[in-house]
This record gives structure tokens, C-alpha cells and sequence, in this order.
């Protein structure tokens, strides 16, 4: 089995462990994946050519103590907003 199709089945496995497929609808994953490019995005918006380059590699806020990744660091943005699939409880 590739490394692509053991992530893949592990990826799987999360998300079924969790009763999450019914949130994985095709248009729900582009709105969540729009969002969190917009995330990285406002990291960058406005800086510089020559402070983007600056940058570090590899983010200093997240670490992988193991097959998890765990962020360390908070933001000093607001909290995001819970998205929920339509007629979900809050």
C-alpha cells in the first residue's frame, strides 16, 4: 500500500470514527477548504515581498509530538466562528 493510500485509509478512519461523513458533502469541504486558505492568506496580506521570504520554513506554532498534530500557539485573532451543516443543533 502507498504512502498516499495509507493516509488516505487513516483520514478515513478519523473521520468515520467521529460520524463526521455527513458533514463531507462536496460543497461543504470547498467552503471549509476556501476558508482556510482565506486563514493563511491573512497571514501574508499585508507584508512585504522581502517579509514573506523572511519567514520561517516550518510555523513555530505547530509541533508533531507524534502521529498528531497538536497547535501550541494561539492566535491573536478573535476565536472563528462554528460553521454547522444547515439544521444541526447548536
Amino acid at each position: 500500500m502507498s504512502d498516499l493510500h495509507a493516509l488516505t485509509a487513516e483520514l478515513l478512519a478519523f473521520r468515520d470514527a467521529r460520524d463526521w461523513r455527513q458533514f463531507h458533502s462536496l460543497r461543504n469541504l470547498i467552503v471549509s477548504l476556501n476558508l482556510e486558505a482565506a486563514e493563511l492568506l491573512e497571514l501574508t496580506q499585508w507584508k512585504s515581498d522581502a517579509e514573506i521570504a523572511a519567514l520561517p520554513a516550518v510555523s513555530t506554532c505547530w509541533r508533531r509530538p507524534g502521529p498528531n498534530w497538536a497547535r501550541t500557539g494561539r492566535s491573536t485573532r478573535s476565536p472563528r466562528r462554528a460553521v454547522r451543516a444547515p439544521n444541526t443543533p447548536s
